[in-house]
């Protein structure tokens, strides 16, 4: 079965900072098994999974959290935007008529 959640793009808030991170992988117990049950329905799936975030660290995530994530990303149309922290530099030119 395709999972459509790994490898997916996620913004999450930790600590004080909002963090962007990957879908890595799968939780899985100390006995080598899958933690939760896969669902089609975000709803139903209760597989855990890894999120690697852009500052290298793994943290540990339920499928509700991360399809909440996602579906917190995108607008009415699907269309997915992302917030800026802030812009580093601005340069623009100005055309000759």
């Amino acid at each position: 079965m395709y999972d459509r959640l790994l490898t997916a793009d996620v913004c999450f808030t930790v600590g004080e900072k909002t963090m962007t991170g990957t879908v890595v992988g799968y939780k899985w117990d100390a006995s080598g098994n899958l933690i939760g049950k896969a669902n089609p329905n975000p709803l139903l799936n209760t597989r855990m999974y890894q999120v690697q975030f852009s500052d290298g660290t793994v943290q540990d995530y339920a499928a509700n959290h991360i399809a909440e994530a996602i579906y917190a990303a995108v607008d009415d149309e699907g269309n997915r935007f992302v917030l800026l922290e802030e812009i580093l530099d601005c340069r623009y030119a100005i055309a000759a008529e």
